[in-house]
């Protein structure tokens, strides 16, 4: 192990020693001094254990660590010394978190016996932001942007330092600061909102430098990584107060959709639709495009959304902000006042739903143009294929995106190019012949503009019976449902496009399902 790690043990068993020396000698108390040093050593030793791998190895020389989240969470050894200096982040962050439970940076108000108002408790927050916020943004971009040179990190740096301060202090806020006060949380919103653009084209700077946009060291998927987190992070903190009202609903929600968004441009950017434009062979989950897994995987996060009437049938208690009315500002928030524990899956079908549809229209009336071309031209390895010299190019060319191998390899290296070769353009004929400006006919993109009107009836049935149960025939539903067929056996070069048919399937069935178990009771009861 290397001396952080050492280090790490030392202190976590120096601290759990002494913790079971003094219970068992003073079971009744005493010593409260010592216990709280010998906790905060403890879990400060076994938070240097973690992050000792993402820390510099003092004294070991130029050898390249074995540790396998050093080598997930870098580029090859010549990164490597600037992925651990991204541990420095995550020590300062997990330092906050302790000072914070242990009490010198309570983030919490101090109720004082004299009554008087805790004139610290803004100075700690503020201590606290910058030591939590800036580590986490230091160790998030020099992670994502290792790989590039340091000098060219500067400009995404200091924007996410800056967005990370300003969206700590926003959650803490959000989450610690009472009803009667909340006014608080939403100037630090409008601030943030300021913040998020201009550091945006500070971030843009980067371009200066060659550094593309998405990606592994991209720095617009680095600056939306970090800012959809916060914003994420922002809406469990107001999920989770105690003390709610429409103003803290409302923020939540807006934030929640925020890093949604944010998530679903991040993915996109990296992988695109189908993943053949960026690295073929490399973007798979399952035998599934990423971009498509993805879109279902970061769906959840929108069950955070919460609706007006969502308190009323749980038993927390809703505040109000005052005797006095304070009235907030509607723009700052985005209420749902019909959304409920029963349907609270019916934004999850709909964003979901809209992600699918909307990259098949991109595939089709977008994919191939000249403003795509030109963003991607920044994007790291992502160019749109239009023929099988474009695929072959990409993969058996001399700066080979897919194995990162020069021309004349071992038999291992070249059996595993033509593996790729081979699904990369069945992939890619299909793709391009599914968009106007890929296609050399006008069948193929008309085709599947049919395969998405086939599926728009079925999801939107879907997404109507989830928000309020309110839907058509299940003898309608049953006519709609081969129109399905469509997209999966005629229109099958989009792969969202295929997605979103077997989503307009299995949802139409279990409307089906639902609506026929919904009567069979109904009946039951009379």
């Amino acid at each position: 192990p290397g001396l952080p790690e050492i280090i790490g043990y030392s202190m976590s068993i120096w601290g759990i020693a002494v913790l079971s020396m003094l219970n068992y000698f003073l079971p009744d108390g005493g010593k409260d001094e010592w216990r709280k040093v010998s906790a905060l050593c403890f879990l400060m030793g076994l938070a240097l254990s973690f992050a000792a791998p993402a820390l510099p190895e003092f004294g070991v020389g130029n050898e390249t660590s074995e540790s396998a989240f050093a080598t997930i969470s870098s580029v090859g050894g010549a990164v490597m010394s600037q992925s651990r200096m991204s541990g420095w982040g995550l020590m300062s962050a997990l330092l906050a978190t302790l000072l914070a439970l242990s009490g010198p940076l309570e983030l919490r108000e101090r109720r004082e016996k004299s009554g008087r108002k805790d004139d610290s408790h803004l100075l700690r927050v503020v201590v606290f932001s910058i030591i939590f916020g800036c580590g986490i943004s230091w160790f998030i971009t020099l992670q994502s942007m290792s790989g590039t040179s340091f000098v060219s990190c500067i400009f995404i740096l200091i924007s996410t330092l800056a967005l990370c301060f300003a969206g700590t202090l926003a959650v803490v806020l959000g989450y610690f600061v009472d009803a009667n006060d909340f006014e608080e949380v939403e100037i630090m919103t409008k601030l943030w909102a300021v913040i998020f653009p201009v550091m945006l084209i500070m971030a843009g700077f980067s371009t200066m430098f060659r550094v593309h946009l998405f990606g592994m060291g991209g720095w617009l998927s680095t600056y939306l990584s970090v800012a959809g987190l916060l914003q994420l992070a922002f809406a469990l903190a107001l999920r989770c107060r105690n003390e709610k009202n429409v103003a803290t609903r409302g923020l939540g929600n807006l934030s929640c959709i925020f890093s949604w968004l944010c998530a679903i441009i991040v993915l996109y950017g990296r992988y695109g639709i189908s993943g053949v434009d960026v690295s073929p062979g490399m973007n798979r989950i399952l035998g599934f495009p990423t971009s498509i897994v993805g879109t279902f995987m970061i769906a959840p996060i929108l069950l955070m959304l919460e609706g007006e009437s969502t308190q009323s049938r749980m038993t927390q208690r809703t505040y109000r902000l005052s005797s006095t009315p304070k009235k907030s500002k509607a723009w700052v928030g985005m209420n749902f006042t019909s959304l409920t524990a029963a349907n609270r899956y019916a934004p999850l079908l709909a964003g979901t739903a809209s992600v699918l549809l909307i990259s098949s229209l991109y595939a089709i009336f977008i994919r191939g143009c000249g403003l795509p071309s030109f963003l991607h031209s920044h994007s790291e390895g992502f160019n749109v294929h239009k023929s099988h010299e474009d695929v072959f190019a990409s993969i058996y060319g001399s700066s080979s995106r897919a194995t990162n191998v020069k021309l004349g390899e071992d038999v291992a290296s070249m059996a595993q190019k033509n593996l790729i070769h081979n699904n990369a353009v069945k992939i890619a004929a299909k793709l391009a012949g599914s968009g106007f400006w890929t296609s050399q006919s006008k069948s193929g993109p008309i085709l599947h503009l049919a395969g998405i009107a086939a599926v728009i009836p079925n999801l939107s049935y879907l997404v109507k019976y989830t928000w309020n149960g309110v839907t058509c025939s299940a003898f309608t539903i049953m006519v709609m449902l081969p129109l399905n067929a469509i997209p999966l056996t005629i229109s099958r070069g989009i792969p969202s496009l295929t997605a979103a048919a077997l989503l307009g399937l299995f949802g139409g069935l279990f409307q089906v399902f639902a609506m026929n178990k919904s009567q069979f009771k109904g009946k039951m009861r009379i």
